[in-house]
């Protein structure tokens, strides 16, 4: 029999068993938690959030539409914790104020609550981000409109919906790539279904208890990563602090004052969502300065509900978790796992520390239970390389680790191998340069033998070692001055009036390099968009594009747009830059640089450059094709890419990346310019390719040799390349290549 209405007190019902749902779950979809940062807390955020929710609706004798609307919104709101947890509070917001104008929730009451829902969630959140619980809000709403046209059975309705939004959520990898690389969909969207899914149990009796006691946690394994916590790295979390609170107002608080607040949270951290509501707002926001936060605050009323986090320490209390729990699972399980591990968390040393550390120990590293191993990589490095750490202080900690994670029969050997690489470490032998070059240089600049083997059939070895050598030095920041916002200059004096240290870049003309800072969104010059981070080496390839006003250019795989910025520079605002990559999150890096800049003369796309766009065909004066690669060039910068890359791995890259060149030389323009570039030293990545474009296609070399910086000689350029090599030349390892269509 078909239900075509919902009641009052049915949707109490409901209510109470989505909390009681999502509250059971909760560990499981903390679990699953990897962004914005992963602090593996959106379960328990959400469920803190609904629950403040679900207490006032189930102290509610007589229910109707308007008094459960009215605790539903308010009660979310005021316990709602944690991005995640704004964000359902404001789904719950826009839902109720649909749903409490009705006596009776309809198919087509679902359809107009759920699509207010998610209208109210994306505009309460500054930077909406898709592959988020705002994408799968969005794919309910969507079905839900489609479904009312279908269906007045409001138990059919609610099956497709849920159904759809499993869907939407299983896509969430494909939009965020930080899901992707760890295996799980969003914990946020997850944390949503969960909650519909006991709505829906309700609905159909499945669930008749309504009693808000604290429930077990589900034994859940529908997604990936479920019950054993995402795969994580060691990431960096620009803003460190967590910050909430509510603002109970004594003064107006309209539009341009919302606004106006909005810009400044801006200003100091990112992961934003302000909330008005009659006589209180709620704030959320990741910062570094909690305190600005606050006191701006103060300015509009007084303060409640105030609290901060830490995300960093979290992080970290996480990675540590993971790693005990892998210890403990089966002998077989825990060596596949872990070896995935590994490779996500390899330092810049490893290797080094790993030759070391099995000189010292009779159980070799890479057999130590995964916690005990990270414990003495820790303890090694800090011993070997941190001066201002204390030997003793760095075995003590280990040791105190190892027993505050449940490893207390193993930290006697924690401590025995630290103290005797401590006692010891002058005595520390190392391969011999003359006996095995290769192998001498893996260890001394940890980095896998085979690559060393691979630069020797290209580059003799005192260019090897120099490569090689320079991974593991420290960089400065480099950064492109624009010349439309006074260029060098203007931003030198902006820099050096706030205490930073500037120093000419040494192949651009407006690149400079920074020290002596903490962070760059404290810089006025960055902030306001007089500059952006970008290698000189990428500079480069945007400065030979020759860019002339009134152009068209094409940037296909151009995230986050340094390469964009610069030639939009150069068209001083004339002209047109197209700049395109593969996900929203993607574009959504070139949009913020794009809104910080100010440029007008330049947009982001999502677009696949494996795809062929017709309607672009020979339309670009420029094409600039900067194709996903190997990324040996700039491993100083990414330590990780070492341990991931292989030979067999590169020979599928040259596959894509001639599928997505093959697209490319498409677009340009008869008499117009291809820039082909990778950030590799990969000759089959590069000049192979490149000379692939002559043998196959209408194109001629460019001879770059007048274009290129008076101290770089190359002899190559006549040819129309460059291959820049770190250690050799001072930017990253960097192919540029200059084509002319005939």
């Amino acid at each position: 029999m078909a239900t075509n209405t919902i009641d009052a007190a049915l949707v109490q019902k409901m209510f109470l068993a989505g909390a009681k749902n999502l509250e059971s779950k909760k560990e499981w979809i903390n679990d699953l938690n990897v962004f914005p940062v992963p602090d593996g807390d959106t379960g328990t955020n959400m469920t803190l959030t609904i629950m403040s929710a679900a207490k006032e609706v189930s102290t509610i004798a007589n229910p109707n539409m308007e008094n459960l609307s009215k605790a539903i919104s308010s009660g979310s709101l005021r316990g709602a914790r944690g991005n995640s947890g704004v964000i359902l509070s404001q789904l719950l917001r826009g839902f109720t104020k649909e749903m409490k104008g009705v006596s009776e929730i309809t198919v087509e009451t679902l359809a107009l609550a759920t699509s207010r829902a998610t209208e109210t969630a994306y505009k309460a959140v500054m930077k909406p981000k898709e592959g988020t619980i705002l994408t799968v809000a969005k794919g309910i709403s969507d079905k839900a409109a489609e479904i009312a046209s279908q269906t007045d059975d409001i138990e059919e309705a609610m099956r497709i919906i849920i159904e759809h939004a499993e869907y939407v959520l299983s896509k969430t990898p494909d939009m965020l790539p930080v899901l992707k690389e760890a295996g799980v969909v969003d914990s946020g969207g997850q944390g949503l279904v969960v909650v519909l899914r006991g709505m829906y149990d309700a609905l159909t009796g499945k669930v008749t208890d309504f009693s808000l006691t604290e429930a077990k946690p589900a034994n859940e394994q529908t997604a990936p990563g479920a019950g054993k916590g995402a795969a994580i790295d060691n990431v960096e979390i620009k803003f460190g602090y967590c910050t909430e609170f509510i603002i109970m107002l004594e003064k107006e608080f309209d539009e341009k004052t919302e606004a106006d607040f909005k810009a400044f949270l801006t200003s100091i951290g990112d992961s934003i969502v302000c909330v008005a509501l009659d006589d209180i707002v709620k704030v959320h926001v990741h910062t570094n300065h909690p305190g600005q936060a606050f006191e701006k605050a103060l300015e509009y009323g007084q303060l409640t509900k105030m609290k901060v986090d830490n995300m960093r320490e979290e992080h970290n209390q996480k990675v540590v978790a993971q790693s005990e729990l892998q210890a403990a699972a089966a002998k077989e399980a825990m060596e596949k796992n872990s070896e995935v591990e590994e490779k996500k968390a390899e330092p810049s040393r490893q290797i080094t520390i790993d030759y070391v550390a099995d000189q010292f120990s009779k159980t070799k590293i890479r057999k130590c239970k995964p916690l005990i191993r990270a414990l003495l990589r820790m303890g090694i490095y800090q011993i070997l390389y941190m001066d201002q750490v204390p030997d003793s202080a760095a075995c003590n900690e280990a040791v105190k680790l190892a027993k505050k994670r449940g490893f207390s029969r193993l930290s006697g050997f924690v401590n025995g191998v630290l103290r005797n690489i401590s006692r010891k470490k002058d005595e520390i032998q190392y391969p011999s340069r003359e006996k095995n070059l290769e192998t001498y240089l893996s260890v001394a600049y940890s980095i896998p033998e085979w690559i060393i083997k691979f630069f020797q059939k290209t580059y003799d070895n005192e260019t090897v070692e120099k490569i090689i050598a320079s991974y593991l030095e420290e960089r400065k920041t480099t950064l492109c001055c624009l010349i439309s916002k006074g260029g060098k200059e203007a931003v030198r004096k902006e820099l050096e009036a706030e205490g930073v240290t500037v120093e000419d870049g040494s192949l651009i003309e407006n690149a400079v390099q920074i020290s002596d800072y903490d962070f760059l969104y404290r810089l006025k010059a960055f902030r306001e968009g007089s500059c952006y981070v970008q290698d000189e080496s990428s500079m480069l390839c945007a400065k030979l594009a020759s860019v002339q006003k009134e152009q068209f250019v094409m940037d296909l795989c151009s995230a986050p747009g340094g390469k964009s910025l610069y030639v939009a520079d150069q068209l001083k605002g004339s002209g047109r830059v197209l700049s395109r990559d593969l996900t929203e999150y993607k574009t959504d890096l070139i949009e913020d640089n794009i809104d910080r800049v100010g440029f007008t003369n330049m947009e982001s796309e999502v677009f696949d450059a494996r795809v062929l766009d017709e309607e672009h065909i020979e339309a670009a004066d420029v094409v600039i094709a900067d194709v996903p690669c190997s990324g040996l060039g700039i491993m100083g910068k990414k330590n990780d890419i070492k341990y991931h890359i292989s030979e067999e791995g590169m020979k599928d890259l040259v596959k894509l990346q001639r599928e997505i060149l093959a697209n490319a030389v498409q677009y340009v323009k008869h008499g117009g310019t291809l820039i082909y570039s990778t950030c590799t030293i990969n000759p089959a990545e590069n000049e192979e390719n490149f000379r692939w474009i002559l043998d196959h296609f209408d194109f001629e070399a460019v001879d770059i040799t007048k274009e290129l910086p008076k101290d770089l000689k190359i002899e190559t350029a006549q040819e129309g390349f460059i291959q820049l090599l770190p250690g050799i030349h001072p930017c990253d390892g960097f192919f540029i290549g200059k084509l002319r269509r005939k």
